[in-house]
């Protein structure tokens, strides 16, 4: 009989202890939502007679979408640990991080393959995580080009000057490779048809690594040049160019030897038919813009 009874208590408070613990867990995912909600009826008061309802509309959603994707997966600046690690394994970290997205593309995948060092500088010092919302438009028309983009989330969709049909971009696609290579203004306009998630190259950014990596420095600018090239073969066959390819690698005009010279120099030239395209474009955009000021 007391053994009977023990076993009877044990139960019982088992019971009684998780009821508790429930409790106590629903009262604090409650308080959770409570304060989720208060900041998002914080953010429609803040929007509501202040901006249009069209871009309010676009801000929520975007806050929404967001906000669930970062309670699902968990955000580096939430692992405090990581700061403890040591800066070879930062490094590493951010290279693995980036490298699923960045090997879409073959310059990019032979660097993993060859050039270790190089790829890690560039996952730390030249590559960052842009976020877009849906509509949100990430160029223009005679827009000067900072930066390469490569999809890893979404799908956007990008028209050229002077073409009515449009090119939808997805995981794993990229656009504006030029601006790594040469002086170039973007010649349609790229918008997000859904919430993306892009990796940017920086321009600058990938400059100052490859200064710092000379014995990499003449594979960069022979890719570079075969690059110009080919665009400026496109422009001459086609008479215009885009910032969705060409595809160097895949190209048959690639050359695989080409007398460079300097191979200290990573900036690469265009035609003088390109640079006539780029510098005409700039200076419509530039009296658009005038006109729509003085308006």
């Amino acid at each position: 009989p007391e053994r009977c009874f023990s076993i009877v208590v044990l139960l019982v408070a088992l019971i009684v202890f998780s009821s508790f613990i429930g409790t106590a867990t629903a009262a604090i995912t409650s308080l959770r939502n409570i304060a989720s909600q208060q900041e998002y009826w914080l953010l429609r008061k803040y929007l509501r007679g202040t901006v249009s309802k069209d871009l309010s509309i676009r801000i929520q959603r975007y806050v929404r979408v967001r906000v669930d994707a970062h309670k699902v997966r968990v955000q580096m600046d939430q692992v405090n640990f990581l700061k403890f690690i040591s800066i070879p394994l930062r490094l590493e970290l951010q290279s693995e991080l980036f490298e699923p997205s960045l090997k879409a593309h073959h310059f990019f995948l032979r660097l993993v393959r060859q050039s270790k060092g190089l790829f890690r500088d560039l996952c730390s010092n030249a590559i960052r995580q842009d976020l877009l919302c849906r509509l949100d438009i990430l160029f223009n028309v005679g827009d000067r080009a900072h930066s390469m983009y490569i999809i890893s989330k979404g799908l956007m969709k990008y028209t050229a000057l002077g073409e009515l049909e449009s090119v939808n971009l997805r995981y794993q696609n990229y656009c504006s490779e030029a601006a790594l290579w040469t002086d170039w203004v973007h010649m349609g306009k790229m918008i997000a048809l859904w919430e993306c998630d892009l990796v940017a190259i920086s321009k600058q950014g990938f400059y100052t690594v490859a200064r710092n990596h000379p014995s990499e420095m003449s594979g960069l600018v022979l890719h570079g040049a075969q690059f110009v090239d080919l665009l400026n073969r496109q422009m001459h066959e086609n008479g215009r160019v885009s910032d969705i390819g060409p595809d160097v690698l895949h190209s048959p005009h690639m050359r695989s030897s080409m007398g460079l010279g300097d191979s200290s120099l990573l900036h690469c030239s265009v035609s003088l038919r390109v640079r006539e395209l780029l510098a005409k474009i700039q200076s419509c955009c530039r009296k658009k813009h005038d006109r729509d000021d003085s308006d």
